[in-house]
C-alpha cells in the first residue's frame, strides 16, 4: 500500500511554494530568508486579517480559518495530522519553541543550560504559567509528561526520548533531563507539556483511545468547542503567561470543496485559508481585497510506502523489495508534478528536509537523483526477474504475483488527488499498476496508523 502524506518510507517529496492571501489590509508576515533564486518550500496558505485588527494589538476580532481537512483528534499523544498539530499548538505549550530563524526561544522554559558533557539539560520554568483550569504549571507536570511518553513510547515524539536515562524535578520550577549521550535535537522543541492532574491515573490503553474532548493546556488559546465536520472554536486565554493573543477567538471552518472555500475568502466569510491549491491561489491574486504574498515554509507533500514486516500488516509484501521501491522512484516525474499539480509553485524535493530550511537542505547530486527515468526503472525490474508473463501490461514476480498496489489519497485535497493520478500513469509505463483510492483524511489515517 502507498499513501499520500503518510510518514512511513517515503519515495516522493514535492515541495510547495507558500502563498499568503490577505484581505482588508494589514501587515505582511515575516519569514526566514532564502537563497537568491531558490524557490521556497511550503504548503500554500491564504490569510486575511479580521476586520478592525492591525494584526498585532489585542482586539475583539474573531479570526476564521478555512481548511479542507480537520484534525484527527485533540489528543496530542495520538495525533498524526498537521491540522491536529496546528490546533494543539495553540492550546498546549512546549518547553521551547522556534523563532522565525528556527532558533530555540522560550515557551514554558525561560532558559536552559547544558552540563555533564552535554548529556544533561536543565530547564528553568516560568513561575507565572497556569493551566486553563487555573492550576499552576510546575516541574512535576514536565516530569510526568516526559516519563509517560518515554516509558510507554507514546506518540510520534517518543523517538526524541529514546536515549533519556532520567528526569527529575530539582524544585518546583526546575527540571533536569539526562541522556545516555549528547542529543543533536533538543526534545523540548517537540513535546507538548500535559497537566498531570488531568492525565495521571489513565492507563496506556486509556490514553490511546482518549479523545481529550475538553483539552486543558497552558497555551495562548483555550478550547471552546468542536463541532465535528464543521468548526473548531478557541478563545483567548486571559491568563496566558506571554503577550496577549491578538484575536479574541479563532474558529477553524471545514470545507469539503476547495473552490467553495476560496469563494468564502473572497466574500469575507473567512480570513485565512490553509492548503490552497496553486491554481486557486493564482485565481485569487488579482481579486479585490485579496493580497497575495509568497513566503518560504517548511512543508512538503509526499508518497509513503508501507514497508511494515509485521505479520498482520495489510501492506503488499512485494513492497519490501527495495528494487520495486527504486523502480517507482525512477518512474515518477517530479518535474511534471511541480508544473502540473503545483502550477509551477514549487520545486522537486529529494529528502525530508524541505528546501525552505536552507541551512540544512541536502541537494542530491544530479547523477544520484531518481526521477523520470522509465528506462532505468525497467532495467532494475528486468534484472530482478519481474516480467509480464500474461500480457496484461502488469509485471509479476517469479510466483505470478502482480506488481499491483493500492494508492490511497485524501479526497478533499485536489493537489494530492492529481499527483496520485500522474504517479499512477508513470508507474503503468514500467509495468506497475497503482489502484488509486480516495477517502476522507480520518479514514486514511486509520488505515495508515492503526497497528491493531
Amino acid at each position: 500500500m502507498l499513501a499520500m502524506k503518510a510518514i512511513q518510507r517515503t519515495i516522493l517529496f514535492v515541495l510547495l511554494l507558500a502563498a499568503l492571501l490577505s484581505a482588508c489590509g494589514g501587515t505582511t508576515p515575516t519569514a526566514p530568508s532564502e537563497q537568491p533564486g531558490e524557490a521556497s518550500a511550503a504548503t500554500t496558505e491564504a490569510t486575511a486579517e479580521p476586520s478592525g485588527s492591525d494584526g498585532a494589538a489585542p482586539s475583539d476580532a474573531v479570526l476564521k480559518i478555512g481548511w479542507s481537512s480537520e484534525m484527527d483528534t485533540a489528543n496530542p499523544l495520538t495525533t498524526y495530522s498537521t491540522e491536529g498539530g496546528e490546533v494543539q499548538s495553540l492550546i498546549y505549550d512546549k518547553l521551547l519553541g522556534f523563532d522565525l530563524n528556527l532558533q530555540p526561544e522560550p515557551e514554558l522554559a525561560e532558559s536552559f543550560d547544558y552540563s555533564n558533557e552535554g548529556k544533561t539539560i536543565t530547564f528553568h520554568l516560568r513561575t507565572n504559567a497556569k493551566w486553563h483550569d487555573g492550576e499552576a504549571v510546575t516541574a512535576d507536570d514536565v516530569v510526568f509528561t516526559y516519563s509517560l511518553i518515554h516509558d510507554n513510547e507514546l506518540g510520534s515524539a517518543a523517538k526524541w526520548l529514546t536515549n533519556m536515562e532520567s528526569i527529575t524535578a530539582d524544585d518546583e520550577h526546575t527540571v533536569s533531563i539526562t541522556f545516555a549521550k549528547p542529543q543533536a535535537f533538543n526534545p523540548a522543541l517537540a513535546l507538548f507539556i500535559l497537566p498531570e492532574h488531568i492525565w495521571a491515573g489513565m492507563t496506556v490503553d486509556d490514553i490511546e483511545t482518549f479523545g481529550n474532548d475538553q483539552p486543558v493546556g497552558s497555551g495562548p488559546y483555550k478550547f471552546v468547542s468542536w463541532e465535528q465536520g464543521s468548526t473548531i472554536t478557541l478563545e483567548r486565554n486571559p491568563d496566558f503567561w506571554g503577550d496577549t493573543p491578538p484575536a479574541s477567538q479563532i474558529v477553524f471552518v471545514l470545507y469539503s470543496n476547495e473552490d467553495v472555500m476560496a469563494q468564502a475568502l473572497k466574500s469575507g466569510d473567512i480570513d485565512f485559508i490553509t492548503e490552497v491549491p496553486p491554481t486557486i491561489f493564482d485565481g485569487l491574486t488579482d481579486t479585490e481585497n485579496v493580497r497575495a504574498v509568497s513566503l518560504p515554509s517548511f512543508s512538503f507533500h509526499h508518497i509513503g510506502i508501507n514497508v511494515s514486516e509485521d505479520a498482520n500488516s495489510l501492506g503488499n509484501p512485494l513492497l519490501l523489495d527495495k528494487t520495486v521501491r527504486q523502480a517507482l522512484n525512477y518512474a515518477i516525474n517530479r518535474d511534471q508534478l511541480v508544473e502540473v499539480v503545483l502550477a509551477g509553485h514549487g520545486r522537486p524535493g529529494g529528502s525530508v528536509i524541505p528546501i525552505g530550511i536552507t541551512e540544512w537542505y541536502l541537494e542530491i547530486p544530479a547523477d544520484k537523483v531518481m526521477n523520470n527515468n522509465a528506462a532505468k526503472a525497467n532495467e532494475v525490474l528486468d534484472a530482478a526477474g519481474y516480467t509480464d508473463t500474461d500480457g496484461d501490461t502488469v509485471r509479476e514476480d517469479a510466483d505470478g504475483n502482480p506488481l499491483e498496489f493500492r494508492l490511497i489519497v485524501i479526497e478533499s485535497t485536489s493537489v494530492d488527488v492529481r499527483a496520485a493520478q500522474l504517479f499512477q500513469a508513470s508507474a503503468a509505463e514500467v509495468g506497475i499498476k497503482l489502484d488509486v483510492q480516495t477517502m476522507d483524511e480520518n479514514t486514511l489515517g486509520d488505515i495508515v496508523y492503526n497497528t491493531d
